[in-house]
């Protein structure tokens, strides 16, 4: 079965490879990019870069949405990345805020897009199939940092640019494999029967427009929190099979504050490593850029060995992910205490890597497999938009917490997230076999 479908399979990762070699790259040099050519503080740059985050994921849900009952997740895939290479294009010439709203509407249309066509084409194998996904994804967000690190050394623009060629990669390879990708008719009617949720969105971006930078970034923060809550009891209402959507509840609580840690490797713990780890190579300062391409090196491998065992059907995801959570707390403590030294040794940061590379591969892959199982066809691309919103609560909270860092000490800010995370990994383990879908 999966041999007839290879077509769709490998296509797909590549694009995804592809936009995540782009967004990683991006997003790994981001702060800096506010610090060293807009000024902004390590509290404020790290706030706006999670906003960002949070801002794509949670009108991700919108994009899901638009899929389901207009457009179709193939046409929505196609938009997204044509939108997504302009916002890079546009970025290397420092148009920061026309590029982040290209950026911000391309990732929303593609977001949750390109996973649902993966989840209609293999509903029978998903667990499989997110594996090959992932090995993919981790690549392209591996060789994303790595290249960024490089480039920047030269200039933001130079990164800036090879994103963009990068996604226009991936607009070429969704072209030539159009026709292997199953599309789905237009649905006019969308506009019509949805006509006060259009105007109450655009209504809400004019509300934007008349704040700067920093206020725009505590909004979205605030709305990311909020739309993960509504949009879980608007498809709650919808489904048939509420007992497993409540337990679908505990994944999503896990999953948003595994996030928050998780996502803090490109602002915060990209600016401690910056500061603090100092490694040459021949002369050559070793980019902070690089510590997270390790974690993606890690994921990568993780993804591969996971592919081979993941066709057990009596796995227990909520087990895995307690564990994960576990694992991700207990690195993120780790790295509270190394933050007290002027200097930090750089196996050390490695170390905390493969652990949260490690967390992070398991939760993804075995959490859209929850999703998977848990949805039914109508509400599929929903659903997984419903999953995807928790990273956009989690860079939500982070950006309204981040700004703390410019007040507090590291070792305080790191170590009570990752106390209040190691916390709920007990409870979801104390739960895991009666959480089990």
């Amino acid at each position: 079965m999966l041999e007839n479908k290879s077509k769709v399979l490998l296509p797909i990762c590549y694009i995804e490879a592809l936009e995540r070699f782009a967004f990683l790259g991006f997003l790994g040099i981001f702060v800096f990019y506010l610090m060293d050519v807009f000024s902004f503080s390590k509290g404020e740059a790290s706030a706006i870069s999670a906003s960002l985050g949070a801002a794509i994921y949670a009108f991700g849900m919108f994009g899901a949405y638009l899929s389901d009952f207009c457009l179709g997740a193939k046409r929505c895939v196609l938009y997204g990345i044509v939108f997504i290479a302009l916002g890079y294009l546009v970025l290397s010439f420092d148009f920061l805020i026309l590029a982040l709203i290209f950026i911000l509407l391309g990732s929303v249309l593609i977001k949750s897009n390109i996973t649902s066509l993966l989840s209609k084409t293999y509903p029978n194998d998903s667990e499989y199939v997110f594996s090959i996904f992932y090995i993919f994804v981790n690549i392209g967000c591996f060789l994303g940092q790595m290249s960024a690190g490089l480039l920047i050394i030269h200039s933001y623009k130079l990164a800036f640019l090879t994103a963009f060629l990068s996604v226009f990669c991936a607009i070429l390879v969704f072209i030539f494999n159009a026709k292997n990708i199953s599309d789905e008719p237009i649905k006019y009617d969308f506009f019509k029967n949805n006509i006060k949720m259009i105007l109450f969105f655009i209504a809400f971006v004019v509300f934007l427009s008349f704040f700067d930078l920093l206020a725009i970034s505590k909004i979205i923060s605030i709305v990311s929190v909020l739309l993960l809550i509504f949009f879980y009891f608007f498809i709650y209402k919808k489904v048939e099979n509420k007992s497993e959507f409540k337990k679908f509840a505990f994944y999503l609580l896990a999953a948003v504050f595994f996030y928050m840690l998780i996502f803090q490797g490109f602002n915060t713990l990209n600016i401690l490593i910056k500061n603090k780890v100092q490694f040459y190579v021949n002369d050559y300062l070793v980019p902070a850029s690089w510590y997270l391409a390790f974690m993606f090196l890690v994921s990568i491998v993780t993804s591969t060995i996971l592919s081979k065992i993941s066709k057990n059907n009596n796995i227990n995801e909520a087990l895995i992910i307690a564990i994960s959570l576990f694992v991700a707390a207990s690195s993120f403590i780790f790295l509270g205490q190394l933050s007290k030294n002027d200097s930090i040794n750089p196996v050390f940061i490695l170390f905390a890597y493969l652990m949260l590379g490690v967390s992070q591969t398991c939760v993804g892959i075995f959490g859209l497999s929850v999703v998977s199982k848990v949805s039914s066809v109508e509400f599929k691309t929903s659903t997984m938009g419903i999953w995807f919103l928790c990273s956009a609560a989690a860079q939500g909270i982070e950006g309204i917490i981040v700004k703390y860092i410019d007040f507090i000490s590291y070792e305080v800010y790191l170590s009570i997230q990752g106390f209040f995370v190691l916390f709920l990994s007990l409870i979801i383990f104390v739960l895991h076999k009666y959480l089990k879908i």
